[in-house]
């Protein structure tokens, strides 16, 4: 019986250890291995049938309408495998930070853009061999009026897992596993003659939450020119209720850069103060070059965004996962109460033994014995 508990508490002590270890493992080799998989790309600026670049970091060059422009990677797969790109094409933009980066999603590209880049390239999936060089060809469809200003865009490179789509993600095992690693060139495409920038502001809504309500306003650069950082560039920020001195909320962003006609959210604090419905007046000041540019906007709150600043709007809260501490503790509790029952079992059994051998009659032996 000893044998046989001793047994069955290293069986479950190496379940439990194997437990452990087990659920991150697959993540963390897979994205290990598409890291390692990653090829170098070289953009390929001289090269016979592309076109030139002005630059070996990103591709740099001026176009013509109607133009035919064809850029070139050279894609150097650095592993013993074979590997899978896709290539998709995105409109530089600019975030909630004021920094521009890529998106291949086209969901936030402004309305006075007419020439995004994602939709001036098809997306494109690549095969390379283990150890060898590949050369990319990917076609642009350039405008074919003229154009003054500047298209910015990327392509990111991205590295599939085995047998796995173009998915972001992939499940496994209940798992959600990250199987995507990208790489991005930048693409900077000139015509004409480089505007100013142009700003604008968009209608004003309330947001954040009950206990954080603030006011948000779409700041746009609506003219085809990208807007380079300045330590000196300052956007003021001052929202007013109509008919109440008392009520004034000022924020302020510095340092912005803004892509070509894009746009971002400028964010107005309430400092916890509840947003009464009304009419307000929203006053947008930028201060860039010895330059200031004053926008208003007039715009009312509703009684029903004043009660919820998020206008009921629906949150897609992440799936609760079953925390792993519970399934460890569970497992420790029914070890220990198999444990007890086992050295319970095991105990009883010794003292029957330990009677009988000197010769003492059990309970049932003793009451039939008094009958």
């Amino acid at each position: 019986m000893r044998k046989f508990s001793k047994f069955i508490i290293k069986l479950f002590f190496l379940i439990g250890i194997m437990s452990c270890f087990s659920f991150q493992k697959v993540s963390a080799e897979s994205n290990n291995n598409l890291q390692a998989a990653m090829p170098q790309l070289t953009i390929l600026n001289n090269e016979p049938g592309f076109t030139r670049s002005t630059n070996d970091g990103f591709f740099d060059f001026e176009f013509k309408p109607g133009e035919k422009v064809i850029l070139g990677v050279r894609v150097h797969n650095l592993v013993n495998r074979k590997i899978t790109l896709v290539i998709t094409p995105g409109t530089v933009i600019t975030n909630q930070g004021h920094i521009v980066f890529g998106d291949q999603s086209n969901q936030m590209i402004d309305q006075s853009n007419k020439y995004p880049f994602s939709k001036m390239v098809s997306k494109q999936k690549v095969s390379v061999d283990p150890n060898a060089t590949k050369v990319v060809r990917i076609p642009v469809n350039v405008p074919t009026e003229k154009f003054n200003g500047t298209i910015l865009g990327n392509l990111a490179f991205t590295v599939l897992g085995q047998n796995q789509s173009d998915n972001s993600n992939n499940q496994k095992n209940g798992a959600t596993i990250n199987n995507i690693v990208r790489q991005a060139l930048i693409v900077k495409m000139r015509q004409g003659v480089q505007p100013e920038p142009d700003f604008d502001i968009g209608l004003p809504a309330t947001g954040g939450t009950i206990q954080e309500p603030v006011f948000t306003v779409p700041v746009r650069n609506i003219a085809a020119t990208y807007f380079k950082e300045d330590a000196k560039t300052k956007v003021i920020y001052t929202v007013t209720k109509k008919n109440d001195s008392k009520t004034k909320y000022v924020a302020q962003d510095n340092n912005i850069s803004m892509a070509p006609n894009s746009f971002y959210y400028g964010i107005i604090p309430t400092k916890g103060k509840t947003i009464q419905p009304g009419k307000y007046h929203i006053e947008v000041e930028i201060k860039y070059r010895n330059k200031n540019v004053k926008l208003n906007r007039n715009f009312e709150v509703t009684k029903a965004q004043s009660k919820n600043p998020l206008t009921k709007a629906k949150i897609n809260k992440p799936k609760k996962q079953f925390p792993f501490w519970i399934v460890l503790v569970s497992f420790l509790v029914i070890l220990i109460l198999l444990i007890a029952l086992f050295a319970g079992i095991s105990r009883g059994r010794r003292k029957k033994m330990k009677n009988l051998s000197k010769g003492k009659p059990n309970s049932r032996v003793r009451l039939r014995s008094r009958r």
